[in-house]
């Protein structure tokens, strides 16, 4: 079944069972953009690259240089590996996309997935409450996680999710308020980060992303008074 989507290992992953944290593109970018900054920060290198004709097309450049639109990253150590996608995976194509992944992730050895993801929900601006749950339950709240008893989880996350799951391998969701649908949350992003740190003892600077979230909060403040693009454009 999975057979379409190849995974090209740029390098060997040492028997180290890492911990596998996933960011895709979704609401609010908040997995991707949460993931893509660590990645930048830790200068994370490429350890494999998922490629299929069921992913979009997209070439992002990153530091000048072009970056592949789906991959794993990670350091020599390999205790954490980052599987990161800029590219929205359609409907018909989760599962085959999302089973060969977590064919993937067991034949590395993962010792456990956590999967990031925004949930519209309308919010105030500045820094976001992050919620989340495990397979098999655990507290959460030492990494400043609010577990949840109910939620919904979809896309690649939910096969990633039922995979693990029958696999035995212990999964977490961390889930993002986001009133931005269709922009990127820098807040909710920056949320995130830190319950990563403490998560993985990355030690990620986060100044940065909100330098931007500061920067950018008058613009996203406005398109939210004129809903968005349309109503931006009604009002002209």
């Amino acid at each position: 079944m999975s057979e379409n989507v190849e995974i090209v290992e740029m390098s060997s992953i040492k028997g180290t069972k890492p911990r596998v944290v996933a960011g895709f593109a979704g609401v609010g970018l908040v997995g991707y953009t949460a993931v893509s900054h660590i990645i930048r920060e830790k200068g994370f290198k490429v350890k494999a690259v998922v490629r299929s004709h069921l992913i979009p097309p997209m070439i992002v450049l990153t530091d000048g240089k072009p970056a592949p639109s789906f991959a794993v990253y990670g350091d020599d150590a390999d205790e954490t590996l980052f599987a990161v996608s800029n590219v929205m995976i359609s409907p018909e194509n989760t599962w085959l996309v999302g089973l060969r992944l977590m064919e993937w992730f067991m034949k590395v050895g993962a010792r456990e997935v956590v999967t990031v993801e925004g949930m519209p929900q309308a919010v105030p601006q500045g820094k976001r409450p992050v919620y989340g749950f495990g397979v098999p339950e655990r507290d959460l709240s030492g990494y400043g996680v609010h577990t949840v008893k109910e939620g919904a989880v979809s896309g690649l996350n939910a096969v990633l999710m039922e995979e693990a799951i029958n696999g035995g391998v212990p999964f977490m969701n961390l889930l993002v308020p986001t009133s931005l649908a269709s922009a990127i949350d820098l807040w909710g992003s920056l949320s995130v980060v830190e319950v990563l740190n403490r998560m993985c003892d990355l030690d990620v600077d986060v100044s940065s992303l909100e330098a931007k979230a500061e920067m950018f909060r008058p613009r996203v403040q406005k398109g939210n008074e004129t809903k968005g693009i349309f109503g931006f454009l009604r009002k002209r």
